[in-house]
């Protein structure tokens, strides 16, 4: 599987990471995803590679397109959309149908569907690298390793339904 995403779609759809953007801390907002995938990356063993795009510059004055942070390879459009890059990504690509296209965008998605590459939307994404699964396994998730109350009342009634029933047959 090779993750393609379109970065500033995801952003707007991470809490905290949306924040930043509207507060203008788009270095911020760059950082806290690069962090959060990196993080989720390390428990993924289906992911080969993981291709980030981002608008713009990476910042005012630097002329970077392409660098690496970790098991990220992460893309700077500068005059051109991400847009534009995610699909010349696309169309350059041996094998299409290992890529999985991370974004909301609606030309995006039709043009890889039209590729035959699978796709999350921003917001499905976003559930993925934060669902509970993913923080159980990272050992964050307090919530689901502890176990639900159960009314005492309750039990007793699911015990003398499954009882009568088992006396029945």
């Amino acid at each position: 599987m090779i993750l393609v995403i379109d970065a500033f779609n995801l952003i707007y759809k991470i809490e905290g990471l949306d924040e930043c953007m509207y507060r203008g801390d788009l270095t911020g907002a760059m950082q806290g995803l690069r962090q959060q995938l990196k993080s989720w990356l390390q428990k993924q063993k289906k992911v080969k590679e993981c291709h980030v795009f981002f608008d713009g510059k990476r910042k005012n004055a630097d002329e970077t397109r392409r660098s690496q942070d970790g098991s990220l390879q992460l893309y700077y459009s500068h005059d051109l959309s991400a847009d534009h890059l995610i699909k010349e990504f696309i169309n350059s690509n041996a094998r299409p149908g290992e890529l999985w296209v991370v974004s909301s965008d609606k030309q995006i998605r039709l043009h890889a569907k039209k590729h035959r590459c699978h796709g999350y939307t921003a917001e499905e994404f976003a559930g993925v690298l934060h669902s509970p699964a993913a923080r159980s396994r990272a050992g964050s998730d307090a919530e689901t390793d502890s176990k639900p109350e159960q009314d005492h009342a309750e039990i007793e009634y699911w015990n003398q339904v499954f009882l009568k029933r088992g006396k029945q047959n």
